[in-house]
């Protein structure tokens, strides 16, 4: 309770003074983790450019249709539901179409080229594919099935610095998205390492979050416990009362 007290009441980042209060559920090491990583500068600025994005009501907040995973999640959730890899295009045009697009798509009634007869969430996405997909047939012909994530790159964006985000890939691993091959030799992306934190953090909110709903049923618990017994010794007042005042034979 003495951290509601130190935390004013219009801000709740003040994770220096939060860390000092971790649950009872949760190792002190892991709760300090938690909340370096909700105070550092990478965090807020994500946390920002999505409170913008949100607000956003222009063609540039509807960036793609595939709901809130990223890109390279996407890719792996196609590949299981396919059975194989997917290419970069099918990612691109299933997270960017309208649904009765992507059912035609999915259904055969379009193939990949059908640029004209798709509709897209934005004119930028269409105008992007449409891009790429003539860059690609001019240096590879009309049936390639390798893509290339330094075309793609350079034809969305031909001024990119290299600290930006390219269209498409978001902050994903731009070789892994496109491709399917990992840019370090590792093999681990930029998005496995920040889903498996992402996750550990989702995991641990939840666990905090069953903790306070128990504390509140065992404090509720308590409650009806202490007015049962209060009742019952109200009672027990009442009998011996009645027990003291009764006439002596």
């Amino acid at each position: 309770m003495k951290a509601c007290c130190d935390i004013a009441i219009d801000d709740y980042k003040q994770f220096k003074i939060i860390r000092q209060y971790p649950p009872d559920s949760i190792p002190d090491d892991v709760w300090a983790h938690m909340c370096d990583l909700w105070d550092s500068e990478a965090w807020r600025k994500k946390s920002t450019i999505a409170k913008s994005n949100r607000a956003k009501g222009n063609d540039k907040a509807v960036r793609h249709t595939g709901g809130s995973i990223g890109y390279a999640e996407y890719r792996v959730k196609m590949k299981k539901s396919l059975g194989r890899e997917p290419n970069f295009r099918e990612i691109f045009l299933l997270t960017h179409l309208d649904k009765a697009s992507k059912t035609k798509l999915l259904a055969g009634e379009l193939n990949l080229n059908s640029v004209n007869e798709m509709f897209f969430c934005n004119d930028r996405s269409k105008e992007a594919y449409a891009s790429y997909l003539e860059e690609m047939i001019t240096k590879n012909g009309l049936e390639f099935s390798v893509d290339d994530p330094e075309v793609w790159s350079r034809v969305v964006e031909p001024n990119l610095k290299r600290t930006r985000r390219v269209y498409g890939i978001g902050s994903s691993d731009i070789n892994y998205v496109v491709s399917g091959i990992a840019s370090s030799s590792s093999g681990v992306t930029q998005y496995d390492t920040q889903q498996l934190s992402e996750k550990k953090i989702h995991d641990l909110e939840v666990q905090m979050e069953v903790e306070r709903r128990s504390r509140q049923e065992l404090e509720e618990e308590i409650r009806k416990e202490r007015h049962e017994r209060h009742e019952l010794q109200q009672q027990m007042k009442e009998f011996m009362k009645k027990f003291m005042q009764r006439p002596s034979s």
